[in-house]
């Protein structure tokens, strides 16, 4: 089935094709190439075409079997998720609603694109899928970045209390939201595959272009939105502080559970050389790669947050070759994911935890069709 969109598609076609595709997610869509990705990250979206029959031959590792599946990330995380679901169980389920602590009231997602949940019934094993708005929200929450984070078309996918303030903060939904969401899994084991990416860069890229300022990460006079200038590359946003202590919040989350391995994941090389806002492609790339680089460091010198955090260098193990939705991959790449995901978990782990060698050669896109 094909369905066109046109300029009137969040007053008038959006909620029909919103519900077309929980109906049916492998439905194709085609759309303007500047509103495809308002879709793909607004909305409940399909998984690239071709990925679940690829995945068919990909054997459900014995390792997961009894265990449960946590995902924390993006919509590139969530396509994940709703793979792993579609192909090993019954389909991806969004969930709108999460309950608090007992001093904090629900919380609830006007998209449904915040979370997301299956049960492998086969495996005996069960998935959550939990989306962020990046470490740079982790306290103390970066000026610039919170104002990206309340423009109105981000604000969309929020998760808001009953009084209707939005809950932006990753530090807030680890410590007071994320255990009671993971606590809808029967207890088993816990293996928690995470990331940071896209949700800062792009953020950050939207500041510098709301406020019409050169789109690179070196800037100048903007400290008090939490910009250090005449910082090296992602220092100036403090970067890995930030993604240390999203990682201490999660493992927090999860006292008292029996996690048997935590697992980042960097990012790849989207959005392509062909997207027509190059500043806006570059900045990202720049960014994800830099981002890449500090945590291969962290990990490697077991800084206090990374111990026994594992690391799956997708920036160092696969190539998009420009084969990109933007800043979403196409089904090669969420096959990859996948398919290193399992081979991490299959391995067995010392000391806690495994860091994947180095010294692979990045994995061209025809190695996973």
């Amino acid at each position: 089935m094909k369905l066109m969109i046109s300029c009137l598609f969040h007053l008038v076609t959006g909620p029909a094709i919103i519900s077309a595709l929980r109906l049916n997610p492998q439905v194709s869509i085609s759309l303007p190439k500047d509103m495809a990705e308002v879709l793909y990250d607004s909305f409940i979206a399909p998984v690239p075409k071709g990925l679940v029959e690829a995945l068919r031959n990909v054997p459900f590792p014995d390792s997961l079997r009894g265990k449960n599946l946590i995902i924390i990330g993006d919509s590139n995380d969530r396509f994940t998720t709703t793979a792993l679901c579609m192909t090993y169980g019954t389909g991806y389920n969004p969930v709108r609603d999460m309950e608090g602590d007992t001093e904090n009231s629900k919380i609830t997602g006007n998209d449904g694109t915040s979370m997301g949940s299956c049960d492998l019934d086969k495996y005996n094993a069960s998935v959550r899928f939990v989306r962020h708005n990046g470490a740079l929200s982790a306290e103390p929450h970066l000026p610039f970045h919170l104002f990206s984070c309340g423009n109105a078309q981000r604000g969309k996918g929020d998760l808001k209390r009953a009084d209707g303030t939005a809950v932006t903060s990753v530090t807030d939904l680890a410590k007071f939201y994320w255990p009671t969401f993971f606590k809808t899994m029967p207890k088993r084991p816990i293996n928690l595959m995470m990331q940071s990416s896209v949700y800062d860069s792009v953020l950050a890229y939207e500041f510098l272009r709301d406020h019409r300022r050169p789109i690179t990460i070196a800037q100048d006079g903007l400290e008090e939105q939490g910009w250090i200038a005449h910082e090296e590359g992602i220092a100036a946003w403090r970067w890995i502080e930030h993604a240390s202590t999203f990682v201490s919040a999660v493992k927090d989350s999860l006292q008292g559970e029996n996690v048997e391995h935590i697992v980042w994941r960097t990012n790849s090389n989207c959005p392509g050389n062909h997207e027509k806002n190059a500043a806006r492609a570059t900045l990202i790339k720049t960014a994800s790669e830099m981002q890449a680089q500090v945590v291969r460091a962290a990990i490697a010198e077991k800084q206090e947050a990374w111990t026994r955090v594992e690391l799956l260098d997708f920036a160092k193990l696969f190539d998009s070759q420009g084969r990109c939705n933007g800043v979403h991959y196409e089904a090669p790449g969420y096959k990859a994911i996948i398919e290193d995901l399992f081979r991490i978990l299959t391995q067995d782990s010392e000391g806690g935890g495994i860091k994947l060698k180095n010294d692979f050669e990045r994995i061209r896109l025809d190695e996973h069709v």
